[in-house]
């Protein structure tokens, strides 16, 4: 059993950033589930990474770090196992790249997607599942075969986790560079290839102390140990001025 979706028509580039929605719809059509999404690099995240954590569930494997899946991943799963239509709909492109958080939250306010009501998907999930343990049978230090192929989304979803309005966030499709005021702090790009993300701690790099500079692949806690050393010595060089 694997995942299968309505793809989007016409009148979008898929190439450029974008604003996408999943909708679910039952055997009698109603709509029960939507979310919205944004894509800086275009429709591979879309329509690659949704079916690939999709079809991990649904073939009992964990989500990367041994993380619950996220709600959207374990509504569209619900919809595969029931033979539940599922469309993915290209909604524009955004041309100005640093709007695209903006343009991303009109959207979910127009489409209900943040509503109390079972079937916004961008919203609060108040009976999420608990966090699960890594399988007993994952040496440490493997958590990257989990979930190797993460990418700059993936990293935003951390930020806006962990570090929900400290950053400005300014984007290209192939890079996020995150700012407090006029520092930048973090930069995240992809790879030559599009198959990894380099992270850089910007401020340990300028000033010469014990650089950061990884590869990530997708432990939070070793990317929450950048941002705390350049936050920190943020606060040390703002303190000394």
């Amino acid at each position: 059993m694997k995942m299968t979706y309505l793809p989007p028509g016409p009148g979008v580039n898929p190439d450029a950033p974008l604003i996408y929605m999943w909708e679910i719809r039952d055997a009698n059509g109603n709509v029960t589930g939507r979310y919205i999404g944004k894509a800086n690099g275009g429709a591979k995240r879309p329509t690659q990474h949704y079916s690939r954590n999709v079809n991990r569930l649904l073939a009992g494997e964990p989500y990367r770090n041994g993380k619950p899946y996220r709600r959207v991943h374990v509504a569209l799963a619900e919809a595969v196992r029931h033979k539940h239509d599922i469309a993915l709909s290209y909604l524009c492109n955004v041309i100005d790249k640093n709007r695209i958080f903006e343009i991303e939250a009109r959207y979910i306010k127009e489409y209900g997607c943040d509503a109390d009501d079972g079937i916004g998907l961008n919203g609060r999930w108040k009976n999420a599942p608990p966090t699960p343990p890594l399988p007993s049978s994952t040496p440490a230090g493997t958590r990257a075969n989990i979930e190797p192929d993460v990418d700059l989304e993936d990293f935003i979803e951390f930020v806006n986790e962990h570090y929900p309005d400290r950053f400005r966030i300014e984007s290209t499709p192939l890079r996020y560079s995150l700012y407090i005021e006029g520092t930048r702090i973090v930069r995240a790009k992809v790879k030559r290839g599009g198959s990894k993300t380099d992270i850089k701690g910007v401020l340990s790099e300028k000033h010469g102390i014990a650089p950061f500079r990884m590869t990530w692949n997708g432990d939070d806690d070793e990317l929450k140990q950048v941002f705390e050393t350049e936050l920190r010595l943020y606060r040390q060089l703002r303190n000394s001025a």
